[in-house]
């Protein structure tokens, strides 16, 4: 029988699903968009999302020439306004894009895959410092904290700036996961 044609063994399946250290990430993520998409509803209108909203348009206005980058919401004009614009306009998308979604249940959407993009950064870092084993304890323990999962949906700027803030911890420790020889690197 040729390779090509035979039939996946359930070894392979078992080592694919199981064994292999890249299902981890992928079936905590999997199980993260299932939690996501199944609360992103439950939390209702938080008492800065509107304002966060007028600053985002706000600010694409202002390079857009419509309004004067003076002209901003006093209160939030020392804040870094390039998420809440990307979290507008991803928003908008899928607002349209999805049935019966309202805009707010949305954004909330949206912050949580920004969490999500967190957690892959966590586990690389993780992985690296304890080991395969520990950095999926240590994730599963991260992400089911209440405070925690509540903040991924609600929260505009610390659970970004917390992704921004491991993202090169966790980039450069699964390079090092990737490439062995690096580890050695007397740089």
């Amino acid at each position: 029988m040729n390779h090509a044609t035979a039939p996946v063994s359930v070894r392979k399946i078992w080592h694919w699903l199981v064994v292999h250290p890249s299902m981890d990430i992928v079936l905590i993520l999997s199980a993260g968009l299932a939690v996501g998409v199944s609360l992103a509803r439950d939390y209702g209108l938080s008492w800065d999302e509107y304002t966060n909203q007028v600053y985002a348009r706000d600010t694409i206005g202002a390079y857009l020439g419509v309004r004067s980058p003076d002209d901003t919401l006093m209160d939030l004009k020392y804040y870094g306004p390039a998420f809440n614009v990307a979290w507008l306009i991803a928003r908008n998308l899928i607002a349209r894009l999805v049935p019966n979604l309202r805009p707010t249940d949305a954004g909330h959407f949206i912050y949580f895959l920004s969490f999500l993009a967190g957690v892959i950064f966590f586990y690389s870092l993780a992985r690296r410092i304890a080991g395969r084993g520990a950095g999926v304890t240590a994730v599963l323990i991260f992400v089911t904290q209440p405070a925690v999962l509540g903040h991924a949906f609600v929260n505009p700027k610390d659970i970004p700036f917390m992704t921004s803030s491991w993202r090169p911890c966790g980039l450069a420790s699964a390079q090092e996961i990737r490439w062995p020889a690096a580890r050695r690197c007397p740089l």
